[in-house]
C-alpha cells in the first residue's frame, strides 16, 4: 500500500472486521466463518496498526518541507496587476513552480509502505536493506535484546511470575 493511502486501508480494514463481526451476532452464532473471517481481519489489523505511528511520523517529515517550500512560494508569488497579460503570466509561472512542489510530495506519497516497514524491522541486522546475504558488522548491544527489568525480584529470591507459569507448563 502507498504510504498516503496506509491509513485509510487501514480503517476500511477494520470496518469489514465490525461487520463481519456483527454479521455473526445478527445470525445467532449460527455463521461461524463470519467469525472466523472477523477475526483475521482484526489481526491483521491489530497487526499493521502497531506501524502507524512509525509511519504517521514518516509522512509528517516527508510532509514538512514540502509545507515550507510552499510556504515560501506562496510570500514570494508576485500578482502583478498591471496588465491582464502580465497577471496571466505570472499566475501561470507560479502555478508552475507550486504543481512543481506538489510532485515531489506525491512522490513521496507514493512510497512503498511494505519497504519502509521493512527498513524499520532490519535496521541493526542488515547493512543495507539490499543486501539480502550479507551479515551485518554491528550486533545490537545485549542490554538492548535483553532488558534487564524484573531481575532484581529473581536475585532477591522471588519468583516472577513468569518462572511460576514456566514451571506450571513444565508439570502438565
Amino acid at each position: 500500500s502507498p504510504l498516503g493511502e496506509f491509513q485509510e486501508r487501514l480503517d476500511i480494514l477494520r470496518a469489514c472486521s465490525v461487520e463481519l463481526y456483527i454479521a455473526f451476532k445478527v445470525s445467532c452464532g449460527k455463521s461461524t466463518w463470519k467469525l472466523q473471517q472477523s477475526r483475521v481481519l482484526l489481526s491483521i489489523w491489530m497487526y499493521y496498526n502497531q506501524y502507524l505511528p512509525t509511519l504517521s511520523k514518516r509522512l509528517d517529515s516527508l510532509r514538512a518541507p514540502v509545507e515550507e517550500k510552499l510556504k515560501n512560494e506562496t510570500k514570494l508569488a508576485k500578482w502583478d496587476t498591471q496588465s491582464y497579460y502580465a497577471l496571466a503570466e505570472s499566475t501561470e509561472r507560479n502555478q508552475r513552480k507550486i504543481m512543481k512542489i506538489l510532485s515531489e510530495f506525491d512522490e513521496s506519497l507514493d512510497l512503498n509502505v511494505g519497504i519502509l516497514i521493512q527498513e524499520g524491522n532490519c535496521s541493526g541486522l542488515r547493512t543495507n536493506l539490499n543486501s539480502h546475504d550479507e551479515f551485518c558488522v554491528t550486533f545490537p548491544s545485549f542490554s538492548s535484546m535483553f532488558p534487564m527489568t524484573g531481575t532484581e525480584s529473581e536475585v532477591s529470591g522471588k519468583q516472577s511470575t513468569t518462572d511460576v507459569v514456566f514451571r506450571e507448563s513444565l508439570n502438565d
